[in-house]
């Protein structure tokens, strides 16, 4: 089994008992091809506000929504161009290490919150949660101008949907007045609101807020966030599997070429295909490079990578290790649709003997 080291911010996933699930006929461990390499976030995701909208989205939340980078760097292009170039390869330590340095030389107070919002952001990447949350305190600080409070917002908004506080992320975006935010970070904050939606199960709603992006002008990986909710509504609210699997395919075609990491996008394709098709080896090839980099999926995608390897111990007849997976999703907070299948889950296993 191969373990895939996602960047220089991680090393290799440790090996162990996730990943060593035999199939359904020989229990050998399964082979999982070398083709599935993760790089470094749904994420998702959106730049100073914008870089993790694709974290948000679907199962990781479950997980990503991540877009192009933010409108605060757009006048200072040679350091900032260099700045992104290293986020959108992944880097995030080593943007950190800048944006902290440049927070402590910063002229300003807006200066200062950009290279911190910036920071927010790298931690929410690395699935550091405690450090994001530290850093977007007090995104409402009358002090600093509104474009910096926008962006603030929106990744604050981002955090609450990958710890699975929905409707605090719908207060969030709800305080955000779009007709005094920049047009390109509009289609962010739909894409957090329908997520948002999409976990309280209001399918309806999360389809029609969706509606109002877009979709030429928006970054192929607020594309892929998009689509890849749009194929979660349309497998857990409309009941259509195939055009589920179909719109999640094209997430994935959305990030051809793109080195982000998105675990998220991920997570949710394994969900989709499981569900829509029941295979549980193409599942278990999708969420291979997932192992040892759960932290990224935020607890929002950790527990659906727990339900799906749940589903696929228990098909191969593994009942001990499907309950140990079934409650540590249990354990961690589940979009509306999730905690009812796996409720259901549970209720069944309970019923198998002890293996």
């Amino acid at each position: 089994m191969t373990t895939v080291s996602l960047d220089e911010n991680q090393g290799p996933g440790p090996p162990g008992e996730l990943v060593s699930v035999p199939d359904r006929q020989s229990r050998d461990r399964i082979s999982v091809s070398d083709k599935i390499v993760i790089h470094p976030h749904f994420h998702i995701a959106l730049g100073v506000s914008t870089i993790l909208a694709c974290q948000v989205g679907g199962v990781g939340l479950f997980g990503s929504l991540l877009t192009g980078f933010s409108f605060i760097f757009a006048a200072l292009v040679g350091r900032n161009l260099m700045i992104q170039r290293h986020f959108r390869d992944g880097l995030y330590r080593r943007v950190l290490t800048i944006s902290s340095r440049l927070e402590r030389n910063a002229h300003g107070r807006d200066e200062a919150a950009t290279w911190n919002t910036l920071q927010a952001e790298c931690h929410l990447m690395l699935g550091n949660l405690d450090e994001a949350r530290v850093a977007l305190d007090n995104p409402a600080d009358t002090s600093l101008s509104a474009r910096v409070r926008v962006s603030r917002k929106i990744d604050l908004a981002v955090l609450q949907c990958r710890t699975g506080n929905s409707e605090a992320a719908l207060k969030t975006i709800s305080e955000i007045d779009l007709d005094e935010t920049p047009e390109h970070l509009h289609p962010n904050c739909h894409l957090i609101r329908a997520s948002a939606l999409y976990w309280q199960g209001s399918f309806q709603e999360a389809a029609v807020t969706l509606d109002k992006i877009y979709v030429p002008t928006v970054h192929p990986t607020l594309h892929a966030g998009l689509l890849a909710l749009r194929a979660l509504i349309a497998l857990d609210g409309e009941q259509k599997p195939q055009e589920a699997l179909g719109l999640s395919k094209q997430a994935l075609l959305c990030l051809e070429g793109i080195t982000h990491a998105r675990p998220g996008i991920l997570v949710d394709h394994a969900y989709i295909l499981l569900e829509a098709t029941g295979d549980t080896q193409a599942c278990l090839e999708t969420i291979e490079g997932l192992f040892g980099h759960e932290s990224e999926l935020g607890p929002t995608g950790e527990s659906v990578l727990h339900y799906l390897l749940a589903k696929c111990y228990q098909e191969v007849g593994l009942f001990d290790e499907a309950r140990t997976h079934a409650r540590q999703a249990q354990d961690l907070p589940s979009s509306h649709f999730i905690s009812f299948k796996l409720d259901h889950l549970v209720k069944s296993l309970d019923r198998l003997p002890m293996n």
